[in-house]
């Protein structure tokens, strides 16, 4: 009987009803020790992916503790952001957002609707309804209509969705 030692643990390996030819060939006990030695073999120069080291940015040339790749370069974490945007960025379509949207979304909206509700103190102005999350901004001059009232507190009114959607005309999604 033909025994071997595993190059990670010692342990005796026993040859079993492998062939003499492959016998030879094994070096490990379990796959867990063949891990363990593959670890510490791929490790820095032997790796095949190895890429020479610490990488730098291409942009200010600062050394990279991590990898940001857009289209297949390296840049650090404070030339990335100023690189990717609008026309850089793969999505970017040409700036197609409708404006409606894009001023739906800003900051100076998002401002104008909790000013509207601190002044109705967080309450439906129509039912008295005051429950969290169940409130919208409303303008009374429509929104399409008087574009210099947008962002005017006193052209917004608190309403649950409820009401809203009555005030609209809209079918009651319950």
């Amino acid at each position: 009987m033909q025994l071997r030692l595993c190059k990670v643990c010692s342990k005796k390996i026993d040859r079993g009803r492998r062939s003499h030819k492959v016998f030879k060939e094994v070096k490990y006990c379990s796959r867990k020790c063949k891990g363990i030695a593959h670890s510490k073999i791929m490790q820095g120069r032997n790796n095949p992916n190895y890429k020479g080291g610490k990488s730098r940015c291409i942009e200010c040339n600062a050394e990279l503790a991590q990898r940001y790749s857009y289209r297949k370069t390296l840049m650090c974490r404070d030339c990335w952001p100023k690189q990717v945007r609008k026309e850089n960025h793969p999505n970017w379509k040409g700036g197609i957002t409708p404006l409606n949207i894009l001023l739906r979304g800003s900051r100076k909206y998002s401002q104008w609707r909790v000013e509207v509700f601190k002044r109705d103190n967080f309450t439906c102005q129509d039912c008295g309804d005051d429950k969290g999350g169940n409130l919208n901004a409303h303008h009374i001059k429509h929104w399409a209509k008087y574009p210099e009232l947008r962002f005017n507190i006193e052209n917004g009114k608190t309403l649950c969705k409820e009401c809203h959607l009555k005030l609209h005309n809209t079918k009651v999604k319950v």
